[in-house]
């Protein structure tokens, strides 16, 4: 069995690259064991396998707060990595979190978008 746990640092709502990554992370092969941490989801992306690292009723606080949403996804996906054997990670996520990742070891893989990630 492989198990790979992925952070999306961005809301995900199954739009543009959140679409994208939700494509490529709900992978259901019986060998596969997954894990999707994000800051915070639309109801409709939720699932067994997708972590939330906002309570939903502080969803507005931590997006108004600068950085606050994508360190708070950054720290729940590095609190359990141990039990994953590869992680990919998506853009945005900070050169700290990618240190700690090598750090434990495990295989990593990243995911390069070349298209505008910016909110409009």
């Amino acid at each position: 069995m492989l198990n790979i746990s992925s952070l999306f640092t961005f809301y995900c709502s199954d739009e543009g690259i959140s679409h994208t990554f939700l494509s490529l992370c709900q992978w259901n092969y019986p060998d596969f064991k997954t894990r999707m941490v994000v800051p915070s989801c639309t109801p409709s992306c939720r699932g067994n396998n997708m972590v939330e690292s906002i309570p939903r009723y502080l969803r507005r606080v931590y997006y108004k707060l600068g950085n606050l949403a994508q360190s708070s996804a950054e720290k729940r996906f590095l609190r359990d990595l141990k039990d994953f054997d590869a992680v990919y990670l998506w853009p945005r996520t900070s050169i700290e979190t990618v240190r700690k990742v090598k750090q434990q070891g495990q295989t990593l893989f990243f995911e390069r978008i070349n298209c505008d990630s910016a909110r409009r």
